[in-house]
């Protein structure tokens, strides 16, 4: 349904702020995260968008780069919680539109809730100690602010029907 993409930037910022607000998280398991991260989708990595940088006008100047990866990987969207850091007004003319996480899970159950629905259970199934179910992986991403989209899915559920 989506081809995650990111610059190794982006990683860089992402794991910082992990090391910075969450200082009990071991190193390792974190090192080892971004390194599966990267493996597990096929193309995932962006590179060649640093000559776009300085060309780029955002309100938060440090976030260039994430609209340069996005345009040199010809991304429609940018996901992200911080969308006043990239308005439309500033990534219209690259084709590129910013969208909050809530609100992209939203377009993919609109797009195909079944799915959806079988990608949590994917999820869930992969869980160890404790194993998870669906309602948990539900319970994480409405504890991560995607409630929206949690509540349109539990209503779909079919032991809810």
């Amino acid at each position: 349904m989506v081809q995650a993409r990111w610059g190794e930037q982006i990683l860089d910022e992402v794991f910082t702020n992990l090391t910075t607000n969450r200082p009990d998280l071991d190193q390792r398991r974190l090192a080892r995260t971004r390194h599966l991260m990267n493996e597990a989708i096929r193309d995932v990595t962006v590179a060649g968008y640093e000559p776009l940088i300085d060309q780029l006008d955002l309100p938060d100047h440090d976030d260039r780069h994430v609209l340069a990866a996005a345009i040199h990987a010809r991304a429609g969207a940018i996901v992200t919680a911080n969308l006043s850091d990239f308005p439309e007004t500033c990534l219209a003319s690259w084709g590129v539109v910013a969208v909050g996480p809530d609100a992209f899970v939203q377009s993919l159950i609109a797009a195909d809730a079944d799915r959806v629905q079988t990608v949590l259970a994917r999820i869930a199934a992969s869980w160890r100690n404790p194993a998870g179910t669906v309602e948990d992986v539900l319970a994480h991403l409405d504890r991560d602010g995607l409630t929206l989209a949690t509540t349109a899915l539990r209503a779909r559920r079919p032991d809810r029907q």
